[in-house]
């Protein structure tokens, strides 16, 4: 009989170690500057007019403009100067650095191509400088993205993060934001 009982302990304990979650979500950054996290979303409107934010954004962008976040389908990128690069990179979110001081953190801080190039990385490298774009964003999943961009290769970075969702309707896309971030 106590044979039997630890032989149902045992297989009991094998089966419930068996069915843990093992879910693929990667375990939240504890590094301020991990490239695949987003920690807030500035929100523009369809004119690239700031109408609000969400979270803390770690971004370190001040020549360009990129809307509408949240974004369906297009995303419209303007510059001051002129764009030679970009590279899309799926993201996380992160809200665990909510008091966090990016423009301090960030200040002559700069990532690398081999820190934003990953197998996952969609880049675009245009052959002649453009300073208003269109990208088509509609084949991407919904979920958090980083952009960086620069003026020229080998140029230092800027960067922005964006929330793509292809599966709502424009019209509640920033209040299921509002609500994800509380």
């Amino acid at each position: 009989m106590k044979f039997r009982i630890s032989i149902f302990i045992i297989a009991t304990v094998i089966f419930f170690s068996a069915c843990k979650d093992e879910s693929n979500e990667p375990e939240p950054s504890t590094d301020w500057s991990d490239v695949e996290m987003v920690t807030g979303v500035q929100l523009t409107d369809f004119n690239g007019n700031l109408i609000g934010k969400v979270g803390n954004p770690n971004t370190k962008n001040e020549d360009f403009a990129i809307f509408p976040n949240p974004a369906v389908d297009v995303i419209f990128i303007q510059t001051r100067t002129a764009l030679a690069e970009l590279y899309i990179l799926p993201a996380s979110k992160n809200m665990e650095f909510s008091d966090e001081n990016f423009e301090e953190r960030f200040s002559g801080f700069q990532y690398s191509t081999d820190d934003i190039v990953e197998p996952t990385t969609q880049s675009l490298t245009f052959d002649s400088l453009v300073q208003n774009t269109q990208i088509n964003i509609s084949d991407f999943s919904t979920g958090y993205y980083r952009l960086f961009f620069r003026e020229k290769q080998g140029g230092d970075f800027q960067w922005e993060n964006l929330y793509i969702d292809n599966e709502n309707p424009s019209s509640t896309m920033i209040d299921s934001l509002v609500i994800d971030w509380k």
